[in-house]
């Protein structure tokens, strides 16, 4: 009952991810919105993602916004300067948001986000950048070879166990939903 409820309901989550991390940017994230995000070859994507710090999204987050692309940008230049990282959420989809403006020049990167339910029956998300044909990018790191979109989902289930798919959607940087599908 849970799964099929979730499934039902997830296009409406999707919608109001979206569109609550929109306005998040625009509440909290204004001033780093005009940050302009250095154009990186995957590589050095990956190098600059490692100076950061995964920290959960919280209440002032509601538990899951995208922040802007250029506050992240603003906590690689600050730990890049020898200062400690700055407060504030920078989780899986921040990760990801980044690495998809900084990457899109090249590989045309796109967000994926997957959702499922676990073992224990509560619902999990996870965000990664979308590079080139089977590849994804985000806090967990580079990892590949999986041959297309199917495969990278199929990943990412079986690195956290998860009991079944949701569901899952492409988005854009600016958080347009491209594609989305029920698990």
């Amino acid at each position: 009952m849970k799964l099929w409820l979730a499934r039902t309901l997830y296009r409406i989550g999707l919608m109001w991810w979206t569109h609550w991390s929109k306005l998040y940017r625009l509440l909290y994230h204004r001033r780093y919105a005009s940050l302009p995000i250095a154009m990186y070859n995957i590589d050095r994507v990956t190098t600059e993602l490692h100076l950061l710090t995964w920290q959960p999204d919280t209440k002032r987050e509601l538990w899951d916004a995208c922040g802007e692309p250029g506050w992240v940008q603003h906590c690689i230049d600050k730990v890049r300067a020898g200062h400690p990282q700055p407060k504030g959420a920078l989780d899986c989809d921040d990760f990801a948001v980044w690495a998809c403006k900084a990457l899109q020049w090249q590989h045309r990167a796109k967000l994926l986000t997957v959702v499922w339910v676990s073992e224990d029956g509560t619902l999990h998300g996870h965000v990664v950048c979308l590079v080139g044909e089977g590849w994804h990018l985000s806090n967990w790191g580079l990892h590949g070879g999986y041959g297309d979109l199917v495969g990278v989902v199929g990943n990412i289930l079986s690195r956290v166990n998860a009991q079944a798919l949701v569901g899952w959607a492409t988005l854009d940087a600016n958080m347009k939903v491209l594609e989305w599908r029920r698990g």
